[in-house]
């Protein structure tokens, strides 16, 4: 009879060691060793014998909707197990592609996920650090002395940049990706007494739906270099490698931004309105078109500036960050559609990239377009205002309803027959987070924001040749050609 009971375990559970209630999934770079009665865990790396955590074991998550044990241990296939709980909730350990460890949850879950937050700490003994993609990058060491708790929201405006945070410990490296906008990493930084170490990090996940999943990948040996590359291959695989001769292919003008100088008149008119948008405060002429192209005419032939992004900002009917996202005519206290139309052309003829400045965020009270039924709306209806600028006070415009303004035969198509830059850039649409609209006629959510600021920069591109926008953003690399700050 045990026999047979030990034969349904072996056929139930293929290629899975199971010592007791500790089941062990193990591939070539990686183990994983998990109590199928408490869901606790831990991750060994192969190659550099690295353990997280580092000691004892690792909690499924912090949750209400999983305390205690699990009732239904459920073998996928032989790299993979499911554990059930009683309310119908579960988590699923999996290896992916025999180098990484995908923790995943399913069920209906009460509120957000919090994973790993005991799984990843790194104190100043194992000389630690972990690495942010924020902007260029930050390294936060373990042994700077300095207590802190700090979000990184995935792509928000000072957040994760790009989907993933990496690891070092001991000279070992490991690196925690996942998909979309719904990802909040929270790192901490505690200074205990009493302890064998002066310092911890620790790194705890928020999950938001309708993100459910993180991804554990061990890189053995090495450091933030170790990790750069191994988030690259991560991206490769999964297709989402654009590289700058993809994007020279697609547009050869792309070409004239390696070394290039960037250069941006901002603004060629300053037109100062009140708060509501109704009363001029004060008009400034900087530039005209005309004075424009004088410049960039300047800085190739004098200063001797070869390759220039020559960004012209200010030229829209009201000025900068006026009545958008109404842009034409060209404002005529700077030379109007004629005047801009011939700096355009000056400004190629110097083999510069002549780049056009918008915004089709940002609506504001005066423009001819104004309407409510562009703007974000709260669950309660009422209007998300955005920033106080030059023309007055912003209102933020969903991101349908953004491109489906930047479509209208009178906005982009028509810039680019009238004036014919090689390069178009829409301010904010990289640089403020994620979104969420509660409109009943377009309501959205984060990842929705994004999908249709990807089709944004996708149909500028189209229209202009080369697009970028302000700050960058990982999801925008594959529809844009650069980034502004």
């Amino acid at each position: 009879m045990r026999k047979l009971i030990l034969v349904f375990l072996v056929m139930l559970w293929p290629c899975v060691d199971i010592r007791g209630a500790v089941v062990k999934l193990e591939s070539r770079s990686l183990v994983v060793q998990v109590d199928d009665a408490t869901g606790r865990w831990s991750l060994l790396d192969k190659r550099s014998a690295a353990r997280w955590p580092s000691e004892g074991t690792a909690r499924p998550l912090s949750s209400a909707s999983l305390e205690g044990n699990f009732v239904k241990t459920e073998a996928l296939n032989e790299n993979s197990m499911r554990l059930h709980q009683k309310n119908g909730t579960a988590v699923v350990f999996a290896l992916v592609e025999e180098e990484s460890l995908e923790l995943r949850y399913e069920g209906k879950m009460d509120g957000a996920i919090r994973v790993l937050d005991d799984a990843l700490a790194i104190t100043d003994v194992e000389k630690g650090y972990v690495i942010v993609p924020s902007r260029e990058g930050l390294l936060v060491p373990a042994d700077s002395g300095k207590a802190f708790k700090h979000t990184f929201g995935a792509s928000e405006y000072e957040g994760c940049h790009l989907n993933v945070l990496g690891f070092v410990k001991g000279g070992s490296a490991l690196m925690v990706t996942w998909d979309g906008a719904c990802v909040f990493p929270e790192l901490q930084s505690t200074t205990p007494e009493g302890e064998r170490y002066r310092q911890k990090l620790t790194a705890a996940f928020e999950l938001r739906s309708p993100a459910n999943a993180v991804c554990l990948t061990p890189l053995g040996k090495g450091d933030f270099n170790t990790v750069a590359a191994g988030y690259r291959r991560y991206v490769e695989k999964q297709g989402r490698l654009v590289t700058l001769r993809d994007k020279i292919r697609r547009d050869p003008h792309v070409e004239l931004m390696i070394g290039a100088a960037n250069a941006k008149l901002w603004t060629c008119l300053a037109r100062r309105m009140s708060e509501d948008s109704t009363k001029e405060e004060s008009v400034n002429v900087r530039w005209t078109f005309d004075e424009a192209a004088r410049v960039a005419e300047h800085l190739k032939k004098d200063v001797g500036i070869e390759r220039c992004l020559f960004m012209v900002g200010g030229w829209t009917e009201g000025g900068y960050d006026c009545r958008h996202p109404d842009n034409l005519p060209a404002n005529p206290e700077c030379g109007g559609n004629e005047g801009l139309a011939d700096a355009v052309k000056r400004i190629q003829s110097l083999n510069y990239v002549g780049c056009l400045h918008d915004n089709v965020q940002d609506m504001y009270r005066d423009a001819k377009s104004w309407s409510p039924a562009f703007i974000e709306k709260r669950p309660d209806g009422s209007l998300i205002q955005g920033g106080r600028w030059l023309g007055g006070r912003a209102y933020m415009v969903c991101a349908p309803k953004q491109l489906e303004l930047a479509q209208r035969p009178q906005n982009l198509p028509a810039i680019h027959e009238l004036f014919q830059p090689w390069s178009y850039f829409i301010d904010t649409t990289y640089a403020v987070g994620p979104r969420e609209c509660h409109d009943p006629n377009h309501p959205i959510g984060r990842d929705d924001d994004i999908a249709w600021k990807i089709r944004l920069s996708d149909y500028a591109r189209e229209q202009f040749g080369i697009f970028g926008s302000e700050c960058g953003r990982e999801w925008a690399l594959p529809h844009s050609d650069f980034f502004e700050g």
